[in-house]
C-alpha cells in the first residue's frame, strides 16, 4: 500500500520563476506514463476498482492562507470538497487538500491535472499532486 501512496504523490518545488523556472517545473509535472504506471499498480496491489469511482484528493501549496482559501471557494464552486487546509509542518507552507469521488483513466487523470497546474499557475500557487483511495 505504502508503494502504491509513493507512487501517487508528485511534489513539486515552489520558488520557481524565469525560464529555468518554468523548465524545471515542467521537468516535474506528473506524467501520462506515470498516471498509466499508478493505475498498474491500483489494479496489481489493492482490491479496489481502478475502472470505477474511486475518491481523488488533490493538493495545493502556497506560504499565504488568504492565497489557498480563494482557491478553495473556487475549488467549492467547482464540485470538489474541502477537506483540509492548514499548516505544513516543520515547512513555511500551507497545504490545500480538495476532494471528489469520480471514475479516472490516466488520459482522463493527466487532463485533470493539466487544468490544476493551469489554475495554480494563473492564481500563483503550486499544484503539488494527487492522491486516491477507494
Amino acid at each position: 500500500m505504502k508503494s502504491v501512496l509513493s507512487t501517487l504523490m508528485c511534489c513539486l518545488a515552489l520558488g520557481l520563476s524565469g525560464p529555468q523556472g518554468q523548465a524545471e517545473e515542467l521537468s516535474r509535472r506528473i506524467s501520462l506514463e506515470q498516471l498509466q504506471t499508478m493505475f498498474g499498480k491500483i489494479r496489481s496491489e489493492t482490491s479496489w476498482n481502478a475502472d470505477g469511482p474511486l475518491t481523488w484528493s488533490y493538493f495545493f501549496l502556497h506560504h499565504e492562507l488568504p492565497r489557498l482559501e480563494m482557491a478553495a471557494a473556487h475549488l467549492e464552486r467547482s464540485g470538489y470538497e474541502v477537506a483540509g487546509i492548514g499548516k505544513v509542518q516543520g515547512r513555511p507552507l500551507f497545504r490545500l487538500r480538495v476532494k471528489k469521488t469520480e471514475t479516472h483513466t490516466p488520459a482522463t487523470l493527466d487532463a485533470r491535472n493539466t487544468e490544476f497546474y493551469e489554475f495554480a499557475a494563473t492564481g500563483g500557487f503550486t499544484y503539488d499532486g494527487m492522491d486516491v483511495g477507494p
